[in-house]
């Protein structure tokens, strides 16, 4: 690969993108396009599949911006995604009219790019990416806060957004594989992982519908996608023999941030970033002690992934309150830094329903923790 030769002030670069974010917190234009967008959600979008599109954004943190431009040799005004949103969909059916409608009718769009996970030089995720001008798209005519200032919005369907979530931490972060490794972990775990979520939200809607018609499609559509896992695992039985580690580690994420994203479903507050990766590590540790106390027979393949233990652990964790899950993770790694905190919490809340009244206190906890860490490192 030919490497970028362009000469630049990387430290200069570096300084204008911490600036540039700081202005974008000062100027609230973060909570501008977010209350724009979820109007234009609900007037343009949500007509077309009654309300079911979610919306997540984040301002990038600073010392993600700095490291992207010291690694890809960029300038500061080369990163367009400083501030981005993420469009979640249910069903792929809903994500293409999703799509052809955010296409014809979003202000300000300034770039397109669709990622196709079918395509052979690609890693398999999936993803309409676009760009908006935040002037044109809040029609503040030229506000010079917001000259120049552009926002990325990414559509994906549920489980396009789930496979980008198991396989962030577990391959993309993981500093142990090459880059190859990566790139064919990855194009083999996005379609599985992907195709597994889509049948869960499949069965919701059948669950919900009292069409016949519709009930017969997604039925139809459950049982295709079941079939694709198969074959797809058939037509890579060697590299998943010699990956299984790997691939069960993926699989474990997978299960954490699905049952993450049904906390947060269940609760009045929404929980933290540094919230969601504790509770995240505590699901990790449960899901860890229940693999490794499984019994041979359970250890056998399963369908429909047709991955070691990976069906049972869906099943078993499925069916556990959070403090079940807690006890677990208690077990498998009493000595973590921040479980006694999470273990106060769980100790105050019944179930998943109720711990969002001791949201607060956990994230004073984990704050008070890491303030203490720092005061002792600084002796």
């Amino acid at each position: 690969m030919e490497e970028n030769s362009k000469k630049i002030n990387i430290e200069n670069e570096q300084n204008k993108i911490r600036a540039k974010i700081d202005r974008i917190k000062q100027s609230g234009v973060f909570g501008k396009l977010a209350a724009s967008l979820n109007q234009f959600k609900d007037t343009t979008l949500d007509p077309l599949q009654n309300k079911n599109i979610n919306i997540y954004g984040r301002v990038k943190k600073p010392n993600s911006a700095v490291k992207k431009i010291a690694q890809k040799n960029i300038t500061s005004s080369e990163i367009y995604d400083l501030i981005a949103f993420m469009f979640v969909v249910d069903l792929p059916e809903n994500y293409i009219s999703i799509q052809a409608s955010l296409l014809s009718a979003l202000q300000g769009l300034t770039y397109s790019h669709l990622f196709d996970g079918t395509l052979p030089e690609n890693n398999g995720y999936s993803s309409l990416h676009l760009g908006i001008d935040a002037n044109k798209f809040l029609n503040t005519g030229n506000d010079q806060e917001l000259e120049g200032l552009s926002a990325e919005i990414q559509l994906k369907t549920y489980g396009m957004y789930m496979a980008q979530e198991a396989t962030h931490d577990s391959i993309y972060k993981n500093d142990t594989l090459s880059n190859k490794q990566k790139f064919d972990m990855q194009r083999l775990m996005f379609p599985i992982i992907e195709h597994l979520t889509d049948i869960e939200m499949y069965k919701r809607a059948l669950n919900s519908s009292v069409d016949d018609e519709k009930r017969k499609y997604f039925e139809e559509r459950i049982s295709e996608l079941k079939q694709a896992i198969s074959i797809y695992k058939e037509e890579n039985s060697d590299y998943i023999n010699e990956n299984l580690p790997l691939i069960n580690s993926v699989f474990k994420e997978y299960i954490a941030r699905k049952n993450i994203e049904k906390l947060k479903r269940s609760v009045s507050s929404e929980l933290s970033a540094e919230q969601t990766e504790e509770l995240i590590t505590t699901y990790r540790n449960a899901i860890s002690s229940l693999s490794n106390s499984q019994d041979e027979e359970i250890m056998a393949d399963t369908e429909p992934t047709g991955f070691r233990n990976i069906d049972e652990l869906l099943s078993q964790v499925d069916n556990k309150s959070f403090q079940e899950i807690l006890s677990l993770s208690q077990k498998f790694e009493a000595h973590h830094c921040l479980l006694g905190n999470v273990m106060d919490v769980a100790k105050k809340s019944v179930g998943l329903s109720d711990i969002s009244s001791s949201i607060d206190e956990l994230q004073a906890q984990v704050a008070s923790k890491s303030t203490k860490k720092e005061s002792e490192q600084n002796r």
